[in-house]
């Protein structure tokens, strides 16, 4: 025989046998015959696996499957990071939560059992089960303590049994009776409670799984078929819609994962029974509660108590979240009397001095402004004194003359400026007529411009005894004259113009 197979048989001998050796001594049991309550919580193996039960038709009935022994199958699944951790066999992927018990159950008050657990990511778990109107309320209690932020999730599965049957089929309110595998997420949870049902049609019996009964809601809310949805499923569950869940229905209730930072803690409960809407009187804090069971829309809290507003306190007064007894103001001393008295008193002297009317006193003159001083005769007025006029300075002439020669000899022009004076010249100008359509060569000459029947020669500075010369030629045969010769000078230069 192969060891897979001996391993495989082993394994079905403990789940078939294990619960079969489970005594009483292995188990917590609490019972409240006033609340129709029942709850049982395994002490040895797959600690803190629960079921719990509800008193009807004269009888102690199951809310989940193997009532009145503890099940592994009703189980906690927590996600801390990558890691999971479970308190039931079933999860065989996940690491046991009974290697990591911090405090076995153990009962708190007369009406819950506290179960711990210290995982070494640095979070401390409580898992409390407590007795309630019909039923149990289930509260899960997650704490931060490492250094670091830590990502956590919950999973609580319940294996449901309504009146002997397994396969009890889930109600949601305004969704109908759901027989076959479904998972809502996120704002698809738009209902606060779902409802198991003995049988699909015509129900005699029903009991509710209700989600609001701790800070934290869901994140996804499966409907199962607890067979398929145990082991190796220890966090993840794959829905099949077309599975039924009509032999074998669970409910998987999600919490998280999301980050909780050092310190901050993760609070969830639910409660499963036969209660119809939440109560002032069923031990938790639930349905707008300031602290449980009062505030809100139940009766006031007592002093200490947690509140929002006054109104939800006993003595009407709310300070920083606590219901408190209302101060009272101190006593007004005679010190403080006095001093009001004397405040009143000297606003009453101020008060008629001012109103008390005073003489009015005439306005005064104003001053005469001083005569001005007599204003002396003008002086007669002083005759001008006349200059003796300037003589003119005498100009002497320049000696010499500027000779301007203009010869031809055939086609050839010849024009010659000549300064036999003693006087430097500026700023010569010769104009000398030609003919329009004649066709003009120079020869010697610079500076000379044509502008149609015009030779526009810009002779420049001449100093005295210099001489400039133009030549050109001309395919005229008419004869043209000099038609004008300017210059600037200090003295006056005499000008001979010749032409031959």
């Amino acid at each position: 025989m192969s060891k897979k197979l001996l391993m495989l048989i082993g394994l079905i001998l403990n789940i078939l046998l294990v619960p079969l050796a489970v005594d009483a001594s292995c188990t917590l049991d609490l019972k409240d015959s006033a609340k129709l309550s029942h709850i049982s919580v395994e002490t040895c193996t797959n600690i803190g696996t629960f079921s719990v039960g509800t008193y009807h038709d004269n009888k102690w009935q199951e809310l989940t499957y193997r009532y009145p022994k503890p099940w592994k199958g009703t189980y906690l699944t927590l996600k801390i990071n990558d890691r999971l951790y479970s308190n039931s066999i079933y999860s065989i992927n996940a690491i046991q939560l009974d290697d990591y018990v911090k405090e076995k159950p153990h009962k708190v008050g007369s009406d819950a059992i506290s179960t711990k657990w210290a995982l070494p990511d640095g979070i401390d778990v409580e898992q409390i089960i407590k007795l309630a109107d019909g039923g149990a309320i289930i509260q899960i209690k997650i704490i931060n303590n490492n250094k670091g932020n830590v990502n956590v999730g919950a999973r609580l599965s319940l294996d449901i049994m309504v009146d002997g049957n397994d396969g009890a089929p889930i109600n949601i309110p305004e969704k109908g009776v759901i027989t076959r595998e479904t998972s809502y997420s996120g704002s698809e949870i738009d209902f606060d409670y779902l409802i198991a049902q003995d049988r699909q049609i015509n129900p005699e019996l029903t009991r509710r799984i209700f989600l609001n009964y701790g800070p934290e809601r869901p994140s996804r809310v499966t409907l199962a078929n607890w067979k398929k949805g145990r082991s190796p499923a220890a966090w993840e569950y794959d829905v099949d819609p077309s599975r039924s869940t009509e032999l074998d229905s669970a409910v998987i209730l999600y919490y998280g994962p999301r980050t909780l930072s050092p310190g901050q803690v993760m609070e969830l409960g639910v409660y499963y029974g036969k209660r119809i809407v939440p109560t002032c009187s069923d031990g938790v804090k639930n349905q707008g509660e300031t602290d449980v069971d009062c505030g809100g829309p139940c009766a006031p809290c007592v002093d200490g108590k947690s509140c929002l507003l006054d109104s939800d306190c006993l003595s009407g007064y709310c300070h920083d979240n606590i219901c408190e007894v209302r101060p009272t103001p101190p006593p007004i001393s005679f010190t403080q009397i006095f001093f009001i008295i004397a405040v009143i008193v000297i606003l009453l002297i101020l008060l008629v001095y001012l109103r008390k009317p005073r003489a009015v006193k005439p306005p005064k003159a104003p001053p005469v402004p001083p005569k001005a001083p007599p204003v002396p005769p003008k002086a007669p007025p002083v005759p001008p004194v006349e200059k003796p006029p300037v003589p003119p300075k005498r100009v002497v002439p320049a000696t010499g003359e500027i000779v301007v020669n203009k010869t031809r000899e055939g086609d050839r022009i010849r024009i010659s400026v000549n300064n036999s004076s003693d006087e430097d010249i500026k700023d010569c100008i010769l104009v000398d007529g030609v003919t329009r359509s004649a066709d003009i060569h120079f020869v010697i000459g610079r500076n000379v411009n044509r502008k149609r029947d015009h030779l526009i020669w810009s002779i420049g500075d001449l100093k005295a005894g210099d001489k400039t010369v133009l030549e050109y030629t001309t395919s005229s045969k008419r004869r043209s004259r000099l038609e004008k010769f300017s210059f600037l000078s200090k003295r006056p230069v005499m000008a001979r113009i010749t032409e031959s």
